[in-house]
């Protein structure tokens, strides 16, 4: 939480989030961690988010406009310039920007 600037409560909750998903798993000790899964359950995880990508850029085409494309050139210009020059700060947070900005 401090290294995000945030109060723990947030951070918490994507926890609780995050194992409800079992995308993190409980441990003993009060800690999480990643839970290992199978070559054959990451294929089908795989594919899965291919169709659902897929088809959320099938629909988000429809809506487009010259602003939007506009805007996500520059995000684009935007997380390749921070790539190129490895800063993996930058490039997270553009990233973040522009999937929930």
């Amino acid at each position: 939480a401090k290294e995000l600037g945030t109060s723990d409560m947030p951070v918490r909750s994507a926890f609780t989030r995050l194992q409800a998903l079992r995308a993190l798993s409980p441990m003993p000790n009060g800690s999480v961690e990643v839970p290992l899964i199978s070559a054959e359950r990451f294929a089908q995880l795989t594919a899965l988010r291919t169709v659902l990508e897929g088809t959320a850029t099938e629909l988000a085409t429809k809506l487009i406009n010259g602003n939007n494309l506009r805007a996500i050139r520059r995000h684009c210009a935007e997380l390749t310039q921070a790539a190129r020059s490895g800063d993996i700060e930058n490039y997270l947070r553009k990233n973040h920007d522009f999937k929930f900005g």
